[in-house]
């Protein structure tokens, strides 16, 4: 059964790795080699050490957006002006993420 938290945590592994593609190749050779092995069951992903330690830390770092949405929305109670000098005015929804984006 594919769960709401099963796709953010995909989604923030994606983003992830997205982010820090020099883990690509390491774990898709991890993969690659597991699958050879054994093929695609329960006890070879036990084996995908590394896969697993990548999901965990992109949890870790991405601890608020798990259970709750990816991003916090609020409105502001006057016009907010950004660093820019972009103004949104009110009551203007706003969505911030919990970690930089760029």
């Amino acid at each position: 059964m594919f769960l709401i938290t099963d796709g953010q945590t995909f989604t923030q592994v994606q983003y992830r790795l997205l982010d820090n593609p020099e883990y690509i190749e390491p774990l898709r050779h991890e993969v690659e080699a597991v699958v050879a092995q054994d093929g695609w069951t329960k006890a070879s992903l036990d084996k995908m050490h590394n896969i697993d330690s990548f999901i965990r830390e992109s949890q870790r770092l991405d601890v608020l957006a798990i259970g709750s949405s990816a991003h916090i929305r609020n409105i502001p109670v006057i016009n907010a002006c950004s660093c820019s000098g972009s103004i949104t005015p009110h009551p203007s929804p706003l969505a911030l993420s919990p970690s930089p984006t760029a």
